[in-house]
């Protein structure tokens, strides 16, 4: 039942998406739309994980995936089986606040009951950040991260439970490891922010007293290693060729993070507004609330919920943060990792997670409530009050009518028009020119300066497979930009990338030679052409293979230790165990 009025509440919130127009968003548009449907296109054809979009760029191609996150983009190929175009993104942003609302609720169950956990999962759903993300800048794959935010929160204090109570700990490691690889898959720049924010109650959860206890330590720091290792195909590559394109471009000028400080005034300011993040001013259109309600409920729970070392410091995060967005820190956004994150303000959703936690904590003092109706009437009390207070998030602003229909001409017309969907150009390999080239309309992505090329069956955007017949030497072009991890092969033999860079053409495409005896009669040459694969892949793969591995290493071992008390346990920790079952025997 709770689960059911979760995701009731997370159908509501987005039910405007689901009547077929669309919100604007800030500089996003289309995006999301037009690039969901490229997203299914190459995962139907590639059957993997597709990083190259042959039809961006006026059909000359554009490694959009090979950088940016994708973890919105799956979920909403999965739920495409069901609907079909905005419905189905709508199906993967209802999965998605479902999702984080059920992690705020297992936060309130660690304090609280249902009743409890439900009201924490309630104010959570009223984040102002939430329909920030959602309706204001239609950034999709940061509000991916803020719903998975919870269950990163969650699994670092059920390990810390867990090695506390001396309890197997495979499953909440497992928890943490899936959880911040989800969170990277979701948004590099958001997940960095969350993993360095929650340092120091990962910190705090390795100590008992003034005693840093390392069986506390390793499952923490297995856990993120694990997680970041099962992210390494995602952010290894893109790591790794960051080099071929004009990535910082994306962090520099107006998004430079320096310069999008958040004045005080505004985390509490009610005003709700649908513009920009100005430079270096406070008249920003865009709202950067932490909810006054929400910040006076977390500061009020932390006043009356029982003082443990992870709450104090969690409080103290809290402020921390919240002081780090402000123009006093600038200095600290000038430093490396976070001069790439482009506006400080993304750190509200580590705010939105640590209220949630936060609230959380004052479940003992609601569950001594007494009364039948005491506990209800202050939860509802509260929600209502948090919902009329924070009103002015649920207006929308401007729509985009028939989204569906203007996505798919967009997605039609891709070949025909100089489409990225990048804000800066980003993605653009560096051996490209600066300026739009012609778009490459309906013409074949491979030609031949002589002779006569023969496309197979099997040909598509997607994979090149053709034979050229021709009675001399000759150059072919591939009408796609160069970007190493293309597979071309002439009669089986694969052209190295070193080559196929050489020999790019003014425009940034693929020329090849083809070297044949003159004869009178032609030579037929087979040739084949895929974006294939991706520096440091293989290596990727293998430490999230490696991630597995020591995952279910730690679960048998506990598997065994449970068999064989024993053998398990080291002295003092037997002692402890011995001491817990003596008191837990006395009446």
């Amino acid at each position: 039942m709770p689960f059911l009025v979760l995701a009731v509440a997370s159908a509501l919130i987005v039910l405007p998406l689901a009547r077929g127009d669309w919100v604007v968003g800030h500089f996003e548009g289309m995006r999301y739309l037009v690039l969901a449907k490229h997203f299914r296109e190459a995962l139907l054809e590639t059957g993997g994980y597709p990083r190259w979009l042959p039809r961006l760029y006026g059909g000359y191609g554009y490694p959009t995936f090979v950088f940016y996150q994708p973890l919105i983009f799956f979920l909403d190929a999965a739920w495409s089986t069901v609907f079909e175009g905005s419905r189905a993104l709508c199906a993967a942003l209802w999965s998605l606040l479902f999702i984080g609302s059920s992690g705020a609720f297992a936060i309130g169950r660690r304090h609280g009951g249902v009743l409890w956990s439900l009201t924490v999962a309630g104010v959570f759903l009223l984040s102002p950040y939430l329909y920030v993300d959602l309706y204001v800048r239609n950034a999709l794959s940061e509000f991916s991260s803020l719903m998975l935010a919870p269950w990163v929160l969650l699994a670092l204090v059920q390990l810390h439970d867990r090695a506390r109570d001396h309890q197997p700990k495979a499953g909440a490691l497992a928890l943490l490891a899936l959880s911040v690889a989800a969170l990277i898959y979701a948004h590099p720049l958001t997940s960095f922010l969350i993993l360095v924010y929650l340092v120091p109650l990962a910190l705090a959860a390795c100590f008992v007293g003034r005693r840093f206890r390392v069986d506390h330590a390793w499952p923490l720091a297995l856990g993120v290693a694990a997680g970041i290792a099962l992210s390494a195909p995602y952010w290894l590559p893109a790591l790794l060729l960051q080099g071929e394109v004009n990535l910082h471009a994306a962090s520099r000028g107006t998004s430079q993070a320096a310069r999008h400080g958040v004045y005080l005034w505004q985390f509490f300011s009610r005003s709700w507004g649908f513009g920009d993040s100005m430079v270096d001013a406070d008249d920003d259109g865009m709202p950067f609330q932490l909810g006054a309600a929400h910040f006076a409920l977390a500061a009020l729970a932390f006043g009356v919920a029982k003082k443990t070392p992870l709450l104090s410091v969690a409080f103290g995060t809290y402020l921390a943060a919240i002081v780090s967005m402000t123009p006093w820190c600038g200095w600290l956004w000038r430093l490396p990792g976070f001069d790439r994150t482009q506006f400080p303000w993304r750190a509200l959703v580590v705010t939105t997670v640590l209220q949630t936690f936060l609230l959380a904590a004052a479940g003992e003092r609601f569950s001594r409530l007494r009364g039948r109706w005491a506990s209800p009437v202050l939860a509802a009390a509260l929600l209502v009050a948090v919902a009329l207070w924070q009103k002015e998030q649920f207006v929308l602003g401007a729509r985009i009518p028939d989204a569906d229909a203007r996505a798919h001409a967009e997605f039609r017309a891709a070949s025909r028009q100089i489409q990225r969907y990048a804000g800066a150009d980003e993605f653009r390999p560096k051996t490209t020119p600066s300026g739009d080239p012609a778009p490459l309309g309906n013409r074949p992505l491979l030609s031949a300066d002589e002779g006569e090329l023969i496309f197979a069956r099997e040909a598509s955007l997607f994979r090149v497979v053709a034979e050229l017949r021709t009675r001399r030497s000759t150059w072919i072009t591939l009408h796609q930009l160069y970007f190493p991890g293309w597979l071309v092969t002439l009669d089986g033999h694969r052209i190295p990338g070193w080559q196929l860079r050489r020999d790019v053409d003014p425009g940034g495409t693929m020329r090849i030679r083809v070297d044949v005896a003159e004869s009178a009669e032609p030579k037929r040459v087979q040739i084949e052409a895929r974006y294939a694969g991706l520096r440091g892949l293989a290596p990727a793969q293998a430490s999230a293979f490696l991630a597995l591995l020591a995952l279910l290493g730690v679960a048998l071992y506990e598997r065994h230790r449970r068999r064989n008390p024993a053998a398990g346990v080291t002295p003092p920790l037997r002692e402890e165990a011995e001491l817990g079952r003596a008191s837990s025997a006395r009446p």
